[in-house]
Parts: structure tokens; sequence; C-alpha cells
């Protein structure tokens, strides 16, 4: 994988730095991926290619006069069930004294909203909405003595004990149940009402990390189902406080450590947010979610549109070539990575992404050349040339798949031929390198052998090994014959020429 380190504000002393950075395998296996990084560039962004797809935390520390580090989860790619197979949707909504107009704007539009919700899901959808906010006072708030709030279960009123003087008040107004919209519009009206008033918050930072821990991991809003899409809709105009209404470096730990544990969970966070760039932002895209500066109504649709826009997974090996054909001969070597795309059935001008929510794209490092890329669901495998500047597919070519191993015709035409053998083509244009054998065909003779054709071992019924093949005796190098999945795949020279 390709990761691209930018160090939050909250880190950048000037005594800060130099950094080093490291990252650890879902095997606790841990490797130092740079060492003496400067200040300049984690903040201006610096990135690193080749890291092991199986990195699940990198750690970057900071190792000069100000000796302090934080650690970095990696979201893994998995596949989330699609929207049309069902929805849970879990509203997350910042109940603190400037979020009224919000409130009113999702009250007003909550109509289109669940039609969308509805429609995407097939009409198999679950409602839940979730407040948070914050007081002095375990036991005083704006609506303590209030029958919308009293009449709601004890285990949907969760206060916390944050750090004195702060208590956490977050409420389940509305627990998930089957195409609940009627229910849950009905709940989402009380609030900012004399019956259900709005909240306070104390200070500025609000307790969303709180909240985002309860809905996604303690199934506060009700567990959510297998095999749906499962949605978190977090709407703040503030940072994440935590426990002590104050956003620091432990509210950026917690929120990161977060992220893949609900990644695991399948749970994907929509951040709908005023509030400026923050480590919600990487709460968000981390959980393969989609980040939106506002939170009208219609924010809040074409977030929802464009996570469930059907993302298809393919794996793309990262050796690139000049050409389309010798992408496809290309064996398997130079390592891989994960990609979406919203086609099944790669073409040009299609876009590859690395998340499955399209933000970043895939292109090659050198203009004109290519790689080979499979659909995780389809095996499909391509040849594919980017354009670098967009990432638009500009070439596209579908590899042919060896057949299966063929089951040999009878027949006592058999030739035989001296072969040097090479495990890849550079060996079998360089010197000899690896014991020569015999081998057996059906063809007249090595030069008439072609695609689709078999290589025999001595007892005429078996294929010789996967490899590349050519007759020691005829002109050096010439006639390079590759064997894949029990016949010829490639018929080649040393000088570049493809039969």
């Amino acid at each position: 994988m390709t990761v691209t380190f930018t160090l939050n504000s909250i880190y950048l002393g000037t005594e800060a730095g130099p950094f080093n950075i490291s990252g650890t395998t879902d095997s606790n296996a841990t490797t130092e991926l740079t060492t003496n990084l400067s200040l300049a560039s984690l903040t201006s962004g610096y990135t690193i290619s080749g890291i092991d797809d199986n990195t699940t935390g990198f750690t970057i520390q900071s190792v000069g006069t100000c000796v302090n580090y934080i650690v970095k989860p990696v979201s893994q790619i998995i596949p989330y069930a699609p929207c049309t197979d069902g929805m849970d949707v879990v509203f997350l909504v910042d109940y603190t004294g400037s979020m009224g107009g919000a409130i009113n704007g999702v009250k007003t539009s909550i109509a289109n909203i669940a039609s969308t919700i509805v429609t995407e899901s097939n009409s198999n959808y679950r409602l839940g909405l979730v407040i948070f906010d914050e007081y002095a006072s375990a036991t005083n708030s704006n609506y303590d003595d209030k029958i919308a709030y009293t009449s709601l279960p004890l285990a949907q009123r969760h206060i916390n004990t944050g750090v004195p003087p702060f208590y956490q008040w977050i409420t389940a107004v509305e627990v998930m149940s089957s195409n609940n919209e009627a229910s849950f519009t009905t709940q989402l009206n009380k609030l900012n009402t004399v019956d259900f008033p709005l909240g306070d918050g104390q200070n500025a930072p609000e307790p969303s990390d709180m909240g985002v821990d309860l809905v996604g991991l303690e199934s506060f809003a009700g567990a959510f189902r297998n095999n749906v899409a499962r949605l978190i809709v977090l709407i703040t105009d503030n940072t994440p406080g935590g426990d002590d209404d104050t956003y620091n470096a432990t509210d950026v730990n917690f929120v990161n450590g977060l992220i893949p544990q609900l990644v695991n969970q399948g749970v994907r966070v929509l951040l709908m947010t005023t509030a400026g760039t923050n480590v919600l932002y990487d709460l968000a895209t981390g959980t393969n979610g989609v980040v939106s500066a506002g939170f009208s109504g219609s924010d809040i649709i074409t977030a929802i549109e464009e996570v469930c826009v059907p993302q298809y997974q393919y794996t793309v090996l990262l050796n690139e070539n000049p050409t389309l054909e010798q992408t496809c001969n290309n064996d398997g070597s130079g390592g891989n990575s994960s990609l979406f795309s919203t086609s099944n059935a790669l073409s040009i001008g299609d876009i590859l992404y690395y998340s499955a929510s399209p933000g970043t794209y895939y292109v090659t490092s050198n203009e004109g050349y290519s790689v080979k890329i499979t659909n995780t669901t389809t095996g499909t495998v391509y040849a594919v040339e980017f354009d670098l500047n967009t990432g638009v597919i500009t070439a596209v070519q579908e590899c042919t798949a060896p057949s299966a191993t063929p089951t040999p015709t009878a027949t006592t035409s058999f030739d035989s031929e001296f072969v040097a053998f090479g495990a890849n083509r550079t060996i079998a244009c360089d010197e000899l390198t690896s014991p020569s054998t015999t081998v057996y065909f059906t063809a007249a003779d090595w030069n008439s052998i072609q695609l689709g054709d078999v290589l025999y071992t001595s007892d005429l019924v078996t294929p010789v090994a996967n490899g590349y093949y050519y007759n020691v005796s005829a002109t050096q190098y010439l006639e390079v014959v590759r064997m894949l999945g029990g016949e010829v795949i490639a018929i080649t020279n040393c000088a570049g020429a493809t039969a």
C-alpha cells in the first residue's frame, strides 16, 4: 500500500521532530519505514510506498527534544454490504446550543432523507436517533424533567462521569427497528421544542467521539444487523472533546483507535460538519465513509447516495510494463494492492480508487506503462493504462485466462526436443542457468508449436512445469515458449517479438 503521513496541527510545536515512522502488521511484526523525518516534511505530507498491505497501524514518534508518539490505525479495506441489501442508519446529532438551525433543517428534510434511504435499501431499513450533549451536572439539564426524555428507558439515557466538572449526556431518542420511518420522525420532531429543549454543551468541543463509540461498538441504538449497510450519520459543528470538554491528543488517539474497530464491524461514518478539518475527518475517510462540509437535508441526501454507489473491488499487480501484451503475460512479480471502482467491468474512461469512497485515484508511475488488474469478484483480468493527470483509464485489454490443464489426445505422433528451462523470461534470455531437459509435443517440430499446444514429460501424458522453455539446438534464445496451466500461452523471442 501507499500512505501519505501528515502531522495534525495539534502536534506542531517548534520542538517537535525529527520523526521516525514504523508500521505494525496484523501478526504484530513491526518494520521501521523511515527515520529522521523533518517537521516540515510531515507538515506538508510525506508519502511512503510499498508498505505491507497487512499493516494495521502506524507509529509516528518524535525523537528529538520533544519526545512523544502517536499511533495511527489503518483502515483495512473490506467488502461492505451494498445498500440494496438493506440499511441500518443511526443519526448521531450534536444537541448543543449552536445546533438548533441544523436540527430544524433535518426535521424539515426528513421526509426526503427517509425516502432516499427507503429507495437505496429496497425498503429494507432501520433508523436510529442519538443525541450528545454536555453539562456540569449529572442530574440537571435543559430537558432532565421533560416527559420526552424521562419516558425513555434508562438504558437509552447514558450519563458519563467525565473529568470534573463535566458530564456527557448521550441519549438514544429512537433505537433501530424495522422500517420505522414513522416513529423515527415522531421522535425527531420532538427535538428543539418545549417538549425536549435544545441542550447546552458547556465549552466548544463536544463528546461526539463518545457517541460514535457507543453507537458503533456498544449497540447503544440497537445492534446492527448482519449483511446490510451499516451507517452512522454524524452531524456536528465542533471538534470532539471526549470526557474533558477539550480537543487534544487524547481525543485524536481515541478516535484513531475507533477506526479499525468500526472497519472490522463494517460500520461507515458519514461526517456532516462545519467545524473544519479535525480528527473526525480521519474517522469518516478511515471507515470508507463520506465527509461533507455542511449538514443541510440535501447535504445528507448527497452523502447517503454517494456511499451507496456500488463499489467493486480489484487487485492491482504493481509491476509495470510498456505494452498491454507484456502486462497480460506478467507472471505475478511486483507486489499488489487493493483498489475500487464503480464499474464491475473495466473500460476506457473508468477510474480506480484506493478506497471504497472515491477520493485518491490510482495511476501508474510511468507514462504509457500498464499494470495487471483483477476483479476480485468475477476473476476477470485486465491490462490497464492510465492518464497520469486524471486517473482515467486510457487503454484496457482483457487478458485471456489460461485454460485448465488439458487432457492429452491419444496419439503416437510425438516429437521430442532437448530444451533449456527458465523460471522467468529474463532467465530464459540469459546464459543457460537451469538444467536442460527433454520435452515432448505433437507439433511437427519446435518451430511449429502453436498457442494452446502442450509440452509433455516423458510419460507423454503429464504437462511440464510452468515456466519458459527454448530449443538449445536452434538459433540461441529464439522461440521462447511459456507454459502456464498445462498449455502454451505465449511464444516470444528475446528480441521482444511475440507470436
